[in-house]
């Protein structure tokens, strides 16, 4: 895939994310996905590195136990073959 269908690729994802639809998500993730959340994961259970689809899963799990999400807006996605970065907002309580 070229750089432009990477980022397609990763708005599909959030896309799919913002509705709640993971399965969708899971399913856009290739076998090896590194997926990273910043932030201490001792006060925030969905934070950390992820490696595959399963792990991912589990950090989703891990933040609808955690918290309802108020705010979600994808605001940039930076693609350098074969990486994209998505940044964004999210807030919730």
């Amino acid at each position: 895939m070229n750089q432009q269908q990477n980022v397609q690729l990763v708005q599909q994802a959030f896309a799919a994310f913002s509705t709640a639809d993971i399965d969708r998500v899971l399913k856009t993730l290739a076998a090896d996905v590194d997926w990273f959340i910043p932030g201490p994961t001792e006060i925030i259970p969905f934070a950390g590195k992820r490696h595959g689809p399963q792990e991912v899963a589990e950090s989703f799990c891990a933040l609808a136990a955690a918290q309802v999400a108020e705010r979600f807006e994808p605001l940039e996605f930076i693609a350098s073959e074969p990486k994209v970065v998505m940044l964004g907002v999210h807030a919730g309580a």
